[in-house]
């Protein structure tokens, strides 16, 4: 007589009913959502900031400084040079577009040191309103984006992508969380 070995098949347990791999979900799910409400709180401390409260449509509050006896410029800046870029192999810029290149001094003095990034901060304006963001391209003087001292001078390189033969642009610096805004023209 032969001996038949039966094999039995022995059922496993699917994820949800293993306690520790339940007790792991459960665990990362109430870590994201701690991490979701967390970001939803900073992000809307922080535009709580910007926005005022007083009508019944929001909006933003910038002001241009400018300096008088009684009220000192806070946020000095100058357009020291102008050039214009066609740009180069992987950084060209759209169809009837350029690069400027502005070289820039920025100075603030204000009470305490803060934080100058022209990639959220600065723009062109066109004389119909259109705005133009930064856009990368390789230059030897880049603007160094990091917090400045009270009076610390702040020089470098910024760059748009504007429409060719655009005329009576502004460069516009906003430091929004100190409600101070200064615009320059292009020349």
């Amino acid at each position: 007589m032969s001996r038949v070995k039966h094999h039995v098949k022995r059922r496993v347990a699917p994820l949800h009913e293993k306690p520790k791999v339940a007790l792991l979900v459960a665990v990362l799910l109430m870590w994201l959502v701690a991490v979701l409400i967390t970001g939803l709180v900073v992000i809307r401390a922080f535009y709580s900031k910007l926005v005022d409260h007083d009508d019944t449509s929001p909006r933003v509050i910038v002001k241009t400084v400018s300096p008088s006896p009684t009220n000192p410029m806070k946020l000095k800046a100058s357009i020291e040079k102008v050039s214009y870029s066609d740009g180069e192999p992987g950084f060209e810029p759209m169809e009837n577009y350029q690069f400027v290149i502005l070289q820039v001094n920025i100075v603030h003095n204000l009470d305490k040191p803060i934080w100058l990034t022209p990639l959220l901060q600065s723009y062109i304006v066109s004389p119909t309103g259109e705005k133009y963001t930064m856009s990368p391209i390789s230059m030897d003087d880049p603007f160094d984006a990091r917090l400045y001292k009270v009076g610390e001078s702040a020089k470098g390189g910024l760059s748009y992508m504007i429409p060719k033969n655009l005329t009576g642009s502004q460069w516009c610096y906003e430091i929004a969380e100190e409600n101070l805004k200064t615009c320059l023209p292009i020349k």
